[in-house]
């Protein structure tokens, strides 16, 4: 006897080929067999394990880490501005503000909201979190992340955000962060003042001696120079 695995109707031996869907008949008892071995068959077990699971502080929604807070929580808005400043405006920012500088013509903030996670039915706290860069990857709102912030104020200033729903680091293109540029604008300020307080302190009948001195002392120089091109030049005249 053979089986139609389609339509699972028997037919005799002699017929290879099922007459109503067309499907290749198989022996009836293989089938039989075949039919054993998949109920037998346990369900594949998926071996992803997302990265929360490796961590037991992992849905605590805020905690201290240093002189940084860790949130984690569901991203449930997201906002990002982009405006061209001038190299100058970027380093007030950075100095005034503690902005980054960024490379870029275009300065790019983005603002997005944090939710915690709950199986209350609606979070109680959320945090907004500033970020500054261009995002070369990007989060959708119900993303879940982990984010790194320093507290500047009032506000939450993203150091980094790492995305558990596809389980990478939002990229940020690469700035100078204003904590360079406000030691580069330190060391400028000390070195001019340095000069300053040597020009009003200078001795300046010492230095004009000096000068004086300095070309004095080239006259012999220069005089014998000139006597010297004088000879050449009489020697190679025609």
């Amino acid at each position: 006897m053979k089986k139609c695995p389609e339509c699972c109707a028997i037919f005799e031996d002699s017929i290879d080929v099922c007459p109503t869907c067309g499907e290749q008949l198989e022996n009836y008892v293989n089938s039989s067999k075949k039919e054993e071995n998949r109920k037998q068959e346990k369900p594949q077990v998926n071996d992803y394990i997302n990265s929360r699971q490796r961590d037991n502080n992992a849905y605590v929604f805020e905690r201290n880490i240093g002189n940084d807070v860790e949130i984690n929580g569901s991203v449930v808005e997201s906002s990002t501005q982009q405006y061209y400043q001038s190299k100058f405006t970027k380093i007030v920012q950075a100095l005034f503000s503690g902005e980054p500088y960024q490379l870029s013509h275009t300065t790019f903030v983005t603002v997005f909201r944090v939710e915690e996670h709950t199986t209350r039915g609606y979070p109680e706290r959320a945090r907004d979190i500033t970020l500054y860069g261009n995002m070369q990857n990007i989060f959708a709102v119900g993303d879940d992340v982990t984010v790194t912030a320093s507290r500047k104020g009032n506000r939450y200033v993203a150091k980094n955000v790492y995305n558990h729903s596809i389980n990478e680091d939002v990229r940020i293109q690469p700035y100078i962060s204003a904590a360079v540029i406000r030691t580069v604008a330190i060391i400028i300020a000390a070195l001019v003042l340095y000069v300053i307080i040597g020009l009003l302190t200078a001795d300046y009948a010492a230095i004009g001696a000096s000068i004086m001195n300095f070309f004095v002392s080239l006259l012999p120089l220069g005089f014998g120079i000139w006597i010297l091109w004088y000879l050449l030049k009489g020697l190679f005249k025609k």
